[in-house]
């Protein structure tokens, strides 16, 4: 008898063991599960972004479309770092024209182009605007966010102006 309780206690206690191994196993599985749907989601999100700052017009949070007119867009630039983008200015005229960007930079992933006609610069500092000098110096000084306010051109229409030596050419580090 005493023989059979101990059996009984032993059956019992490897029973409960059994079960804390398949309740681990189970919480495993669904922890793998969870983690697979983790990196679903981060894949997904990289892709929304990504689509989103390859879109041609990015607005910041305190930004409204109103804010400027319809056939202009507004390329906010928050990283810190280089922009990537050579920039013509016409002093004369006070147009500065987009000459360059540099790819996976942070001015292409906002989605700057060559041929883009820089119409206003704006920061927290300016957020009226500001001249191009201004400009240059907050971006070697590292403020950011800066926001460019732009016209997109067909290059095909306008052509090249580094032929016609009518931009002077600045590169933005």
């Amino acid at each position: 008898m005493k023989n059979e309780k101990m059996s009984m206690e032993q059956k019992v206690l490897q029973l409960k063991n059994d079960i804390e191994a398949i309740k681990n196993e189970k919480l495993r599985k669904q922890l793998d599960l969870m983690k697979q749907e983790i990196e679903t989601l981060e894949h997904h999100n990289e892709d929304v972004l990504h689509e989103q700052t390859a879109s041609s017009s990015v607005f910041s949070s305190d930004q409204t479309l109103a804010s400027v007119p319809s056939n202009t867009y507004s390329v906010v630039l928050e990283q810190q770092g280089p922009l990537g983008i050579e920039m013509e200015h016409h002093k004369t005229s006070d147009t500065v024209r987009v000459a360059h960007v540099k790819k996976r930079s942070q001015a292409d992933k906002a989605g700057l182009c060559q041929g883009d006609i820089v119409v206003n610069f704006r920061s927290r500092k300016y957020p009226d605007g500001m001249n191009y000098a201004q400009f240059i110096a907050l971006a070697k000084q590292g403020v950011r966010p800066l926001v460019l306010d732009i016209t997109r051109v067909d290059p095909s229409v306008v052509g090249s102006s580094r032929r016609s030596g009518f931009f002077r050419k600045k590169k933005l580090r």
